[in-house]
């Protein structure tokens, strides 16, 4: 057996094992924060008993990938109800479904793996349930007044978060706490990650009303993604840089930050085919031995100083199996090379007809994921994609274990190998 096949079968049990269950709200922790209650059982990023055992917003999208790939439609059913059932009960799905993060959500990406997942079961009464309840999610909150700007695109607000400063628990609703990318403050941008999820978002909105039907809503949601193409490709595209950038709406101005976010607009449907081949050539900015860094270098803090509270509580959460770094906490930067960051941006390159670029990205991060998974028989949450080791100069809380979403990508790139599955 090789070491692939050895990692998929890995990964085929750990989606069992990393089971956890949380049928009514729990009692509260030494911080005051509880599980909130969701009807069945869900992946968790982190293990069962992980630093990172709650139902992530936008983790779970990429857990559904990998569970996709492996035919476990059972699983995304059950995430996809306790998605419906928090949005449900609140009107949107919280950044997890613990009590201290209902001030925020995260990247919407999970309505896409709701969609995949229809096409896979033709489950028309999951259909029946889900269209209402996202559409109330799309429509009340994440076009609600605390997320539009001026100019027609979303920000990110957090609304109280009793831990994090406002720009900060802000910045973490994008989930890449913490980047330089949107320099000091991320309400003042329109972030790529979010308008392009909400593109597909709206997209997704569309297709479930064709199928339902709703020929008038449709159309709706149809228009509603194309205004948000043009805005992304006016405001966002840099035309000397043959590549999009994150803009900031209060200065009227991008800002000067290549990111693998770049990649979100092909993924979106965003450019024409000329600018999507510029974005390919752009990929040498980016593309290191292992994958795609999250950025084009190493930027100087932007956050103002003192802006992060005393971390020792989370480091200390992480303690064991962290492989530790220099300390910063812009860990979405370079050399850091994340999954989720890698989907995404395969997904948009096999979309555009791109797939040999595509093949060569996904083979290079699956690489590294497989040669640590033969050093360490683990997982990692992110992988230096530069010099191809675990230590990276700027990671938080270190580096440390975990499924979740390069376990998803990983059986996703499997399959690819194995299936030369453009998908």
């Amino acid at each position: 057996m090789t070491s692939a096949d050895r990692l998929d079968a890995d990964i085929k049990r750990w989606w069992d094992e990393d089971l956890r269950a949380s049928p009514q709200d729990g009692p509260p922790g030494t911080d005051g924060a509880h599980l909130l209650a969701v009807p069945f059982p869900y992946v968790t990023p982190g293990g069962a008993d992980g630093p990172f055992g709650a139902m992530f917003a936008w983790d779970t999208y990429f857990i559904n990938r990998g569970l996709l790939a492996h035919d476990r439609l059972d699983l995304v059913e059950g995430h996809i109800h306790n998605y419906l059932s928090l949005v449900d009960r609140y009107g949107h799905m919280p950044n997890s479904n613990v009590s201290v993060a209902l001030t925020r959500s995260q990247t919407p990406v999970f309505p896409d793996s709701v969609w995949r997942h229809l096409l896979a079961s033709g489950d028309e009464k999951l259909l029946e349930r889900a269209y209402p309840l996202l559409a109330r999610e799309f429509h009340g909150y994440w076009n609600a007044p605390h997320h539009r700007t001026p100019i027609g695109l979303a920000t990110n607000r957090d609304l109280g978060d009793a831990y994090w400063p406002p720009d900060l628990a802000a910045e973490a609703e994008t989930g890449l706490d913490w980047t330089p990318i949107y320099g000091s403050d991320v309400r003042r941008c329109v972030p790529l990650v979010t308008n392009c999820a909400l593109i597909r978002y709206a997209d997704t909105l569309a297709a479930m009303a064709d199928a339902l039907g709703r020929l008038g809503e449709s159309a709706r949601f149809r228009a509603d993604a194309d205004r948000q193409r043009d805005l992304v490709n006016r405001y966002c595209w840099d035309e000397p840089a043959g590549v999009y950038l994150e803009y900031d709406h209060v200065a009227g101005a991008r800002l000067p930050y290549i990111s693998a976010c770049a990649y979100w607009p092909l993924w979106a449907g965003v450019p024409s085919p000329e600018r999507a081949r510029r974005l390919v050539a752009t990929l040498r900015v980016l593309e290191q031995p292992h994958g795609l860094s999250t950025t084009d270098r190493a930027y100087p803090d932007p956050h103002r100083p003192g802006a992060y509270p005393d971390l020792s509580a989370a480091a200390d959460a992480h303690t064991g199996d962290a492989t530790r770094g220099g300390g910063g906490q812009l860990q979405w930067m370079y050399p850091a090379g994340w999954a989720p960051l890698h989907l995404i941006a395969v997904d948009g390159l096999d979309a555009y007809g791109f797939h040999a670029d595509a093949d060569r990205i996904a083979t290079a991060f699956l690489g590294l994921v497989l040669h640590h998974y033969e050093r360490t028989g683990r997982l990692w949450e992110k992988y230096d994609v530069v010099d191809g080791t675990l230590t990276l100069p700027n990671s938080r809380y270190g580096n440390v274990p975990m499924h979740g979403w390069t376990a998803g990508a990983a059986a996703v790139f499997l399959r690819r190998t194995r299936q030369g599955a453009h998908s």
